[in-house]
């Protein structure tokens, strides 16, 4: 379910039955001609929908942004439309929101990041967030809210009518659970089989950092956001070098005309759709593996 759609007392409702928030961290970044810039947020939000019919979670408002697109990675910063953020500001927001959902009382709270260049980011964020919360091996928790950033354990209450309608503990606002957990995970990538790599990449796996608006993200698309796929436009490209080295401000060598880093046009529906079912199938096992309780059914 997606948290925006939620009114609060249904918030409160999930909060109180300790349901897992996700944080879907995308990117406004280009992804070649036929591509939206938009990809790497809608990717995980739509595969999350999918979880969510499996594990009792809430989606939260995806962070639209993510840090800046590498040439060997991500096309680089030279097209027009990737709009990206240093790496301070985004480990501003990902501390200010992820402090946010802790002082609501979530207990589990996983980050789903699509955007390679953003991993290291986001979890500094969230560990700064947990180390601010006052959780952590040995450290007192106090609830947050009050004057010097403390409140009292009774401070804030519950509205009338709302105490003790949903079973779980009690939920205090600008109380952080003592309990509570803040999961990164940096890629939401299964580990393909050697078979599977061959069915997906019948020319030869050209490494996940050239697989930009390429194979996965393409077929993913066509089955997910058909709609959003100028098939007509689907291009084959790549850098003429790939060092395993980047360099400032990056050469003529290094950059492709359209954006696209390796053979887009192997994207194919019936991909897509083994694509959809496999890293599906691996976010609910990953999901499950820590929260069993969760499964739905």
């Amino acid at each position: 379910m997606l948290l925006q759609e939620m009114t609060w007392p249904e918030v409160r409702a999930a909060v109180e039955r300790n349901a897992a928030l996700v944080l879907p961290a995308g990117a406004t970044e280009q992804h070649g001609p036929h591509l939206p810039l938009g990809t790497d947020t809608f990717l995980p939000v739509e595969l999350l929908k999918r979880v969510g019919e499996r594990i009792d979670l809430l989606i939260a408002p995806p962070l639209h942004y993510g840090y800046k697109s590498r040439p060997l990675s991500g096309g680089g910063q030279g097209f027009i439309g990737t709009t990206s953020l240093r790496g301070k500001t985004l480990i501003d927001v990902t501390r200010d929101v992820v402090g946010e959902y802790l002082r609501h009382s979530f207990r589990r709270i996983l980050i789903v990041n699509w955007h390679m260049e953003s991993s290291s980011f986001l979890f500094e964020g969230a560990d700064l967030a947990v180390r601010e919360a006052g959780l952590g091996a040995g450290a007192p928790v106090s609830p947050v809210g009050a004057a010097g950033g403390r409140a009292s354990a009774g401070a804030g209450g519950s509205p009338a009518g709302l105490e003790g309608d949903t079973p779980g503990p009690a939920v205090v606002p600008g109380r952080v659970s003592p309990d509570a957990q803040v999961f990164v995970i940096e890629d939401a990538w299964p580990v393909f089989t050697d078979e599977e790599l061959e069915l997906l990449f019948p020319g030869g796996f050209p490494g996940w950092d050239s697989e930009h608006a390429a194979v996965v993200e393409t077929s993913l698309m066509m089955v997910l956001l058909p709609h959003l796929v100028r098939r007509e436009l689907i291009a084959d490209d790549r850098s003429p070098e790939h060092p395993r080295y980047d360099i400032l401000p990056p050469p003529p060598r290094l950059l492709t005309q359209t954006g696209v880093l390796a053979k887009a046009t192997d994207a194919s529906e019936e991909k897509g759709r083994f694509l959809v079912r496999r890293m599906t199938d691996y976010l609910v096992e990953l999901f499950a593996a820590e929260f069993p309780d969760l499964l739905r059914g």
